[in-house]
This record gives structure tokens, C-alpha cells and sequence, in this order.
């Protein structure tokens, strides 16, 4: 008897917690669907985000029909121009000198660079890039900077050559960055630079790493993980 009331306690728990968690999916679901940006596996193609960027500009479709009518250089300055120089994209840029005179080589957008549908620039390798740090504008209008990456870990084991991707993470918005996913650094680990969004802290650590300077990534305990430094 009292083996079979537990049993049944133990089912009516488990329903419950079964509930709330797909309660919270949900919820979580619906604020990607309203904040998240477009990614390459919805049916969106590069010429309906170009139309998108023309309109955001107040220029018309037919001005802007192609990546290669409008420079890198000058998608920069209009990017700057939506979000402002003082936001974080702005300051971001001002790392590397001004929109006028970026002193990074540009690595161009591929398709493949968005690894899932979540619109995280997650798929650089290090085998895209030919310089340790490098810069694009995604499909959508957002800023990212790859860095081509090595490191140890704590205990001197060194870990394969990866790449971290630090992006606009929304279309219009420069204060929300972040980063995706490092290929080949340590990925069973699924530690980043960034865990969630980009800092004061971070972006001080953002601005050492580009530097050449040595930075130390901890784990979730806030515990020193590894030291990363750019690939020379």
C-alpha cells in the first residue's frame, strides 16, 4: 500500500515538473521568435535582406540589388549611422579605428557561417580565416569579429587552434553582443569567451585578445579554465 501511494506521488511529481518545463519551452520560444534575427534556414534570401537594409536606410530596393553595389566600407558607416557611435558596435569599431579607416581585413559572408537556425555566427573555422582577426556584416546588417584562437588549459594541456565569433547579436540594436561557438579550442566543454552577452569585463577582455594580449576564460564557477590567445 504504501509502496504504491509513493509511486503514485512520484508519477504526479513527475507530470508536474513535465508541465512547467514545457511551459517554460514555450516561453521561451515565443521570445526567440520575437527577438531573434533571421537566419539562412528560414525562407529568407540575400536579396530580401538587402531590400530589408535598403528600406532601413530610407533607400529605395532598386538602389541597392546587389552585396557588391554598396562597399563594405560604406555598410559600416550606415550601420554606425542606425546604432549610433556610442553604443556597443560603435565602440567595437573604435578598436580597430574608425568606419572611415578599418584597420581589419574583411572576411566576406558565407552562407555557412550561421551553423543553426538560431541567427548565432557560429560557424567560422579556422581554416575560413586568413588572418587571427578579421570582420564582416552579416545578410542582416550585424557586425562580427572572428578571432582565430589558441589556448591551454590550467594544467598546460593545449588545445587545437579554434575560432570565436563576437557579433551584433539583433538587426538595429548595438548594445546586445555576443559570441558563437569556437571550433576546435575545446568544444566538450562548451566553454566561451562570452557565456551569454558581452560585458564591460568582457569587452575589456575583447579588446586585450584583438591586442594580441593573453586572456584567461573561466568555467562556469567563475574558476580559470584555460588561456587563450590569438593564433600568430
Amino acid at each position: 500500500m504504501g509502496i504504491g501511494f509513493t509511486h503514485l506521488n512520484y508519477e504526479s511529481v513527475c507530470q508536474t515538473v513535465q508541465k512547467k518545463i514545457a511551459s517554460i519551452q514555450g516561453y521561451i520560444q515565443d521570445i526567440e521568435k520575437k527577438y531573434k534575427s533571421p537566419s539562412p534556414t528560414e525562407e529568407k534570401t540575400v536579396k530580401t535582406a538587402e531590400s530589408s537594409f535598403a528600406a532601413s536606410n530610407n533607400t529605395s530596393a532598386a538602389q541597392v540589388t546587389s552585396a557588391e553595389e554598396v562597399s563594405s566600407l560604406q555598410k559600416l558607416q550606415k550601420l554606425v549611422a542606425e546604432v549610433g557611435e556610442e553604443s556597443l558596435t560603435g565602440r567595437v569599431i573604435k578598436t580597430f579605428g574608425d568606419v572611415h579607416a578599418f584597420n581589419l581585413p574583411e572576411l566576406k559572408w558565407q552562407d555557412g557561417f550561421h551553423a543553426g537556425g538560431t541567427g548565432y555566427v557560429d560557424g567560422i573555422s579556422p581554416s575560413d580565416m586568413e588572418h587571427s582577426v578579421m570582420w564582416g556584416i552579416d545578410p542582416w546588417n550585424r557586425l562580427y569579429i572572428a578571432t582565430k584562437i589558441e589556448g591551454t588549459t590550467i594544467n598546460n594541456r593545449k588545445l587545437e587552434p579554434g575560432v570565436e565569433t563576437f557579433f551584433q547579436r539583433y538587426t538595429n540594436d548595438g548594445n546586445v553582443w555576443t559570441s558563437g561557438h569556437h571550433h576546435g579550442l575545446d568544444d566538450s566543454s562548451s566553454i566561451s569567451i562570452i557565456s551569454s552577452r558581452m560585458d564591460e569585463s568582457i569587452f575589456a577582455q575583447f579588446q586585450r585578445l584583438v591586442k594580441g594580449e593573453e586572456i584567461t576564460v573561466t568555467n562556469y564557477r567563475d574558476e580559470p579554465f584555460y588561456k587563450v590567445t590569438l593564433v600568430k
